[in-house]
């Protein structure tokens, strides 16, 4: 069976362009208007689809810790549960969004972290969903969103490759439709703490799903490396400003590194261009001005054996025979003499 995702009226294979995810996460802070502002950016930057993330905060954390303190400079709540509290949506929220990105011919996906939000996110009938790398041990979950029946992208930040194998083998069973994503669960990571050849793996062992990453690099670089790699999804946090307040906007993508990072995942596809090498027409033209052909190096006379003392290799407007021909010349004779840089040519040889 050919490698292949179905998501948004498409196929993705890897053959396709890179389809590209922008994470707004809970970068919105808790409003609307920022999450409508951050899927206009990510309209005009041109990706393919929107993601937010829904939490049931009191089923999701125990006490202790929604109650815990979280005093830092990033916290929108005094204690931990309120500081979620503050940057979730509600679904009537997540609806009107969600309305908002299809006008914008956007996807509209999510990441519920868990099966209180699941629930919920059926009553607005998600186009995709998002397993985070924290839940890959949370067969419970994985095989509630596989019962959706929708696209998945699944990530495997902090995982075992035995633990991805089984979140693999529990969501497949009931929805053949996922997507692996390379992730490394740091905030940024470092170059060395990246191990994207952890594509190659995930390809030669999942050879029907189409493989991702899920990057949570400040920059783009590493982007273009795992498309090259084979990475087919390309999954990055997106923001209105670094500077805002909470943890993921620093490390997250403005609208200039968004669009740049887009144009050259879009621009390495054109770039793979052919398997076949070939001399293309417009560099037959600049080869008129560098290519050397055989000339001779002196005036040479008819009837008199060529010696390799007669020829020359230079530039002549592409008239003549390169270098690579020389054989057919040494030791033959012209029918008519030729001067100093004239082409030698095989019309002139005597038989």
């Amino acid at each position: 069976m050919a490698r292949k995702f179905k998501i948004f009226n498409q196929t993705i294979t890897q053959d396709s362009n890179c389809f590209f995810v922008a994470e707004i996460g809970a970068n919105h802070c808790g409003s609307v208007e920022t999450g409508k502002k951050l899927i206009d950016m990510c309209k005009l930057a041109g990706v393919n689809a929107v993601k937010f993330q829904k939490r049931s905060n009191k089923n999701l954390f125990t006490k202790k810790i929604y109650d815990s303190i979280y005093d830092n400079p990033n916290s929108y709540g005094r204690t931990y549960g309120l500081h979620r509290e503050k940057l979730e949506l509600n679904i009537k929220q997540f609806k009107q969004l969600k309305k908002y990105a299809t006008k914008k011919g956007l996807l509209f996906m999510c990441t519920p972290f868990d099966l209180q939000s699941v629930a919920e996110l059926k009553s607005i009938n998600l186009e995709a969903y998002k397993i985070a790398s924290a839940d890959i041990t949370n067969i419970p979950l994985i095989k509630e969103i596989a019962k959706t029946k929708k696209p998945t992208f699944m990530s495997t930040g902090c995982a075992t490759m035995a633990q991805v194998i089984r979140a693999h083998k529990e969501f497949t069973k009931i929805n053949k439709n996922l997507c692996l994503m390379q992730c490394t669960s740091i905030y940024p990571p470092k170059y060395n703490q990246f191990h994207l050849n952890v594509i190659n793996t995930y390809m030669k062992k999942f050879k029907n799903n189409i493989i991702g990453l899920s990057s949570h690099e400040s920059g783009i670089a590493m982007d273009l490396v795992a498309f090259v790699k084979g990475a087919r999804v390309i999954e990055k946090h997106v923001t209105l400003n670094r500077a805002m307040k909470g943890t993921d906007h620093a490390f997250s993508l403005e609208f200039v590194g968004l669009k740049k990072t887009i144009e050259y995942l879009t621009n390495a596809k054109k770039a793979f261009g052919s398997s076949i090498k070939h001399q293309m027409q417009e560099e037959k033209e600049k080869l008129k001005k560098q290519v050397k052909s055989i000339v001779a190096a002196r005036r040479v006379l008819a009837n008199k054996k060529i010696k390799l003392r007669d020829i020359s290799y230079k530039v002549n407007g592409g008239v003549g025979l390169d270098p690579s021909h020389l054989n057919l010349f040494i030791g033959k004779k012209l029918k008519k003499e030729i001067l100093k840089d004239q082409p030698f040519l095989t019309s002139n040889l005597k038989s």
